[in-house]
């Protein structure tokens, strides 16, 4: 379960009791979209918040399957773990304009320390990136990090995970588990950021794809275009597994 940083504590502690009582076992707090970027791709594809342009209007007219699944038959996705702190009879289009005031550009530690006493389960944080910040998580009893920049999509010239992956792993050794995200988009991908140290390879776009264009087996199609990927590259570099992947496998340009 993923979880954004709110003004109301209530809202993170009600969803916190309800991800414990389901029987989730890890927690993902985000800590770098608690201002939203300038996200011009958005903006090309609504007039307003909430808003679809003409073109996007007509777009969704052109696939008619998606309108019947999406729409009709089950309609509108809604925010559901947000919904109890929204205003009444808000439809999920207006919510979309309502969630962003919940958001709370004064983070600190301290709700770091917080979260860590309300919440049992594991505890990672996303949008690390820096030796000093993952040292200081793993002081405050965080389990993991994810070494992020949230896809690219927030903080323009941010760096790159990648190139700071190593380093982190380095400072950190076994205290945290390491995983990483933002960019990924090949087994090779992956395959790089566990020889600098990642335990694991976080992949939403290439399953979300695969999901849109042929559901359940479009996501397993994505995966098994990953894996057989990977496969393939361990093999061609000599590797019987990924334990046996090290820095020595990557090189900078």
């Amino acid at each position: 379960m993923q979880l954004y940083v709110v003004k109301e504590r209530a809202l993170g502690r009600d969803i916190m009791q309800r991800a414990a009582a389901a029987g989730y076992e890890a927690l993902l707090f985000t800590t770098d979209a608690n201002v939203f970027g300038n996200r011009e791709w958005d903006q090309r594809g609504y007039r307003l918040p909430g808003k679809p342009t003409l073109r996007a209007s007509l777009d969704a007219l052109r696939h008619p399957r998606w309108l019947w699944e999406v729409l009709l038959r089950h309609g509108m996705p809604r925010f559901r773990n947000l919904e109890p702190f929204l205003p009444p009879n808000l439809t999920p289009m207006g919510a979309s304009t309502v969630i962003p005031r919940l958001f709370d550009a004064t983070i600190s530690w301290n709700d770091i320390v917080w979260i860590r006493e309300h919440w049992p389960g594991k505890l990672l944080l996303k949008g690390v990136l820096s030796v000093a910040d993952a040292e200081r998580a793993a002081a405050l009893g965080v389990d993991g990090i994810v070494v992020s920049n949230h896809g690219g999509r927030q903080l323009d010239y941010c760096v790159a995970p990648i190139d700071v992956l190593a380093e982190i792993r380095a400072a950190v050794g076994t205290r945290l588990a390491v995983l990483v995200d933002s960019g990924f988009r090949r087994g090779t991908d992956v395959v790089k950021a566990l020889a600098l140290g990642a335990e694991a390879v976080l992949l939403g776009r290439a399953t979300l794809y695969g999901l849109i264009a042929g559901g359940a087996a479009g996501v397993d199609r994505a995966l098994t275009i990953l894996t057989t990927e990977i496969d393939r590259v361990l093999g061609q570099l000599g590797c019987n597994s990924v334990a046996e992947l090290t820095p020595h496998f990557v090189r900078r340009t």
